[in-house]
């Protein structure tokens, strides 16, 4: 993941330290059923709201 991480824009690099920190914390290792686990709960618990992420997908 830090590998890929590099080719990723700075932008995102507080998102991917997130994610990280969720596996960290819950004994997790980093694989895409975790990422679609943190994403759920993320919009649950911190109410992200869904457009944005819809907007991009539509680029």
């Amino acid at each position: 993941m830090e590998e890929k991480s590099k080719e990723i824009p700075s932008g995102y690099k507080s998102e991917i330290k997130n994610f990280t920190d969720y596996c960290l914390k819950t004994g997790q290792e980093e694989f895409l059923d975790v990422l679609l686990d943190y994403l759920y709960i993320s919009m649950l618990e911190e109410k992200v709201k869904r457009i944005p992420w819809k907007n991009n997908w539509l680029l």
